[in-house]
């Protein structure tokens, strides 16, 4: 798939031969695989489809912002974000985590200890 590639012509090919290879096949229905493909194609691949074929494979973060325009978060409209916190943020993600538990530690030892004082 590349910019200009029709996304309508790229379905139609691997229905097509989705078909024609599980036509071969006696315990599956070749109908119910191409729907199962049909759903997913719609549900999920179309919009990515579209996305590459016309700005090709560029992935791109983008800010997204508040009322105050101050910074918030990002996101990408290509690759979802825990692959790219994965791939790219994986120390920091583990960090954070860490300090999440931390945190969860330190407020249930003080609790504990104001329970035992009060």
């Amino acid at each position: 798939m590349q910019v200009g590639s029709k996304p309508k012509e790229i379905i139609r090919v691997i229905s097509e031969d989705l078909l024609e290879k599980f036509s071969k096949l006696e315990l599956v229905e070749k109908y119910d695989v191409y729907q199962k493909l049909m759903t997913y194609w719609e549900d999920t691949m179309q919009d990515d489809a579209y996305l590459i074929t016309q700005n090709g494979w560029n992935v791109t973060l983008y800010s997204i912002k508040d009322k105050k325009d101050k910074i918030t978060g990002w996101d990408s409209e290509l690759i979802p974000k825990n692959i790219v916190t994965e791939k790219y943020f994986a120390k920091l993600k583990t960090r954070n985590q860490n300090c999440q538990i931390h945190q969860t530690l330190y407020h249930d030892s003080i609790t504990l200890v104001a329970d035992c004082i009060f």
